[in-house]
């Protein structure tokens, strides 16, 4: 059989699991986590362990953020997009898509941090905003959340004026 060994930031190898055939699922491997490997044969009775394999490095994936809401015109400032923790995530990238284009990154924010307000979408325009979750040092983002359209709310008109009894006619606004 085989021992499989890993470590993450530095710390020494622990052994996390044995296996008797080629291959293990480290299903205790926390997402986003970057971790370094190694396998050891296991002698028969009275032998040793062989010695470590060459390492090598692995990860599991992050989730994808859920629950993303995107307001619908209750701010004239900015969108406002939140959504729900990813398990790892030690940041978040907010994409913004118009018009059916592609998403491009408009922001990130920090783990704890599980919204954003979008101050640069044009007033009045519809968007979809997508969020990925991104993993520590060493490894990838997750895949974009399912999208949710929003929009920035239109200013009232400013400098209304009224045409004041000048005449017969209707009033000219």
């Amino acid at each position: 059989s085989y021992k499989v060994l890993r470590s993450a930031g530095g710390l020494p190898a622990v052994q996390v699991g044995t296996s008797a055939t080629l291959a293990y699922a480290d299903t205790s491997a926390l997402p986003g986590t970057l971790y370094t490997y190694t396998v050891k044969g296991v002698g028969g009775a009275g032998t040793g362990d062989g010695a470590a394999s060459a390492s090598q490095t692995g990860w599991r994936a992050l989730t994808a953020p859920t629950g993303v809401k995107a307001s619908d015109g209750t701010s004239t400032s900015s969108v406002t997009v939140s959504w729900m923790a990813s398990t790892g995530a030690s940041g978040y990238r907010v994409l913004r898509a118009v018009g059916g284009g592609a998403a491009a990154e408009i922001g990130t924010t920090a783990s704890g941090t599980l919204s954003f307000n979008d101050t640069t979408v044009d007033p009045g325009t519809i968007a979809t905003y997508t969020v990925r979750a991104i993993g520590g040092p060493g490894t990838g983002d997750s895949v974009s959340s399912v999208g949710e359209s929003g929009y920035r709310a239109l200013a009232a008109p400013t400098g209304t004026s009224a045409s004041d009894g000048a005449g017969t006619g209707p009033v000219v606004i």
